[in-house]
């Protein structure tokens, strides 16, 4: 009988923690911080916050936004993406009580996780795994888990996080009957909740805090721990953990012995359950109902009730609710002579109570313990090392008390003082490290100083190179604008002259002033010098537009340093109407809108 109490209480224990963990965590992380999105990585992220905040009511549909957002992260190559969305289906498949397929996606997202180092989500996929592996009632690796997503949330300092493994802490403290440990962790995250005024877990705190009130035998305090409760979920309609604080109530009194009280609040429980059809809930309130109707003698009503438990516990595949509830089956057929159908129940109880897994994973129970408070107190030990190495005021107090370990060890014995040098090489070594680091910040800080320097003597000459581009072409402009004139002037001189070889010697000398406006070397030194500052422009402006002559090219190259359009004529010996023309068919080669500049594109080459 004390096995199957045992038993009960744990089964209880599991039932309360699978219920309440639904109402703050199924919903799942929060909103990421992502902000450099592209359009459809934030289409990705916008339909997993809308499923994670669940703006999204309806479950059905909330899936079809899911699967949409795992397709849209699939198609663009966002693993990111599709890690949270595949979070969130395996939320919505474990809120349908879907575990082993919820634990494939959580699975698949685990390994994302660790892939790119998303440290949260990682935590969070531990918490839901723990949660699907306590729902089937496999408790041991679910603490395992918790143990594993404490550390994380350590290290990504996320309260609520913390908060929700101490509160599975503290239940497990309580199993184990270290209660003021127990009451350590509960307090803990009940000040974490509250100082975040997070409902749901405040009422998952204080409800588990009831349940080690009632394993100690202060039957009083648990009762009136829940009565407020069922006064608070009333008022806030909620219809999750309500039938849970029913449950409990129930088991209080079946305690104290008092069956048509506790088969009251069954009713209740069962009331709001049956509905919306909550399997896990259903199993357990079930199977009590079945265990008191034993105890009082109805055993057709306790056969029926069991029987509902068992369907229940295999649906979820509840190991633990399934061999309790065939546990008080086997004394129904027992004591209705049926021998042979209690025979196979105590073979099927004997195959779910020993396995080789749950023996391994209880094993593994106390290896995960160990494993986390040693990484906390590496932890620690870290943090404050880093603490004595930043803080000068901090070294200054280790000294003091140094020399008080000096004049202690002085008064103690010759063990000390060999301890005191050992203390001593180990502040030695300390502050080498710390001079070491500081010479390579300082190191750093030159090499920082002279890349900066070669960059702006860089900048400094292109600079200059682009200034004398622009006196090269202004040069060109002017000496043009000379030709011209002396053209004009000569031209208008003896234009009136009578005789045909006057004209023809006339002719000949324009001919040659026109060909030393288009032919110098000026214009050479000119290109020159432009492909020396920009020596990819024309390169990068031939292959993005193959159509482009030499002429419009070099029009480009003035452009490109920002010469005006009658400099442009003058350096080119053209009219002004003559470079509208170029510039229009330029900008019809490259395609570009009328609002487009000609000058900002050409300068992205």
């Amino acid at each position: 009988m004390q096995n199957v109490t045992l038993y009960c209480m744990r089964f209880f224990h599991v039932l309360f923690l699978v219920i309440l963990l639904q109402v703050g965590s199924c919903s799942g992380p929060g909103v990421r911080k992502d902000t450099n999105w592209s359009a459809d990585t934030a289409a990705v992220n916008n339909m997993n916050d809308k499923v994670a905040l669940q703006e999204i009511t309806n479950s059905d549909s909330a899936l079809k936004v899911v699967l949409r957002a795992t397709a849209l992260a699939r198609k663009i190559d966002y693993p990111a993406g599709l890690a949270w969305a595949l979070f969130q289906h395996g939320n919505l498949l474990y809120q349908k009580n879907r575990y082993d397929e919820a634990m494939d996606k959580y699975t698949a997202v685990l390994d994302l996780a660790t892939h790119l180092n998303l440290v949260l989500l990682n935590a969070d996929c531990l918490e839901r795994m723990a949660s699907v592996h306590l729902a089937t009632d496999d408790p041991s690796l679910a603490l395992k888990l918790y143990y594993d997503a404490l550390v994380l949330y350590e290290k990504v300092a996320d309260s609520l996080g913390i908060a929700k493994v101490y509160n599975i802490l503290g239940v497990y403290k309580t199993d184990t009957k270290e209660y003021d440990s127990a009451k350590v962790y509960f307090a803990k995250a009940i000040a974490i909740n509250e100082h975040t005024n997070q409902q749901g877990p405040l009422i998952e705190n204080r409800g588990n805090l009831a349940y080690m009130y009632g394993r100690m035998g202060d039957l009083k305090k648990a009762e009136r721990i829940f009565n407020e409760l069922v006064e608070k979920l009333t008022f806030m309609k909620d219809s999750l953990s309500l039938p849970t604080t029913f449950f409990n109530l129930a088991e209080l009194y079946q305690e104290k012995g008092k069956f048509d009280t506790a088969l009251i609040f069954l009713d209740n429980a069962l009331r709001i359950a049956e509905p919306v059809k909550d399997t896990v809930l259903l199993s357990t309130l079930y199977g009590n109902k079945g265990e008191i109707f034993l105890k009082t003698g109805e055993s057709d009503s306790a056969f029926s009730y069991l029987t509902k438990s068992v369907a229940c516990a295999q649906a979820i595949n509840d190991v633990e609710t399934e061999a309790q509830a065939l546990f008080y089956l086997q004394q129904v057929d027992s004591a209705a002579g049926n021998y042979k159908k209690a025979l196979k129940i105590s073979k099927r109880i004997t195959v779910l109570k020993d396995t080789n897994a749950r023996r391994q994973l209880r094993n593994n129970l106390k290896n995960s313990e160990l494993k986390y408070e040693n990484n906390k107190r590496n932890n620690v030990i870290e943090h404050q090392q880093q603490k004595l190495e930043s803080s000068e005021s901090r070294r200054k107090w280790y000294s003091v008390l140094l020399v008080l370990s000096l004049v202690a060890s002085v008064l103690i014995g010759i063990i000390l003082v060999l301890d005191r040098k050992n203390h001593r090489k180990k502040k030695q070594i300390d502050q080498n490290l710390l001079l070491i680091k500081d010479l390579h910040i300082e190191k750093i800080r030159k090499d920082q100083e002279i890349d900066r320097l070669k960059m702006e003597k860089v900048e400094a000459e292109l600079k200059s190179k682009e200034r004398e581009l622009i006196i090269i072409a202004l040069e060109i402009e002017k000496r043009n604008e000379f030709l011209n004139d002396i053209s004009k002037r000569f031209r208008d001189s003896l234009a009136g002259l009578p005789g045909s070889d006057l004209v023809a010697v006339i002719n000949e000398i324009f001919t040659s002033i026109k060909g030393q406006m288009n032919v110098s070397g000026e214009t050479d030194l000119f290109n020159q010098q432009f492909a020396g500052v920009h020596e990819k422009f024309h390169t990068n402006l031939k292959n993005a537009h193959p159509t482009l002559t030499k002429s419009e090219l070099k029009f480009c190259a003035y452009l490109r340093l920002n010469v005006s359009g009658n400099q442009i004529a003058s350096s080119l010996n053209i009219t002004p109407d003559a470079v509208r023309k170029t510039r229009y068919r330029i900008r019809k080669k490259m395609a570009l809108q009328p609002n487009d500049s000609l000058e900002d594109y050409l300068s992205k080459f």
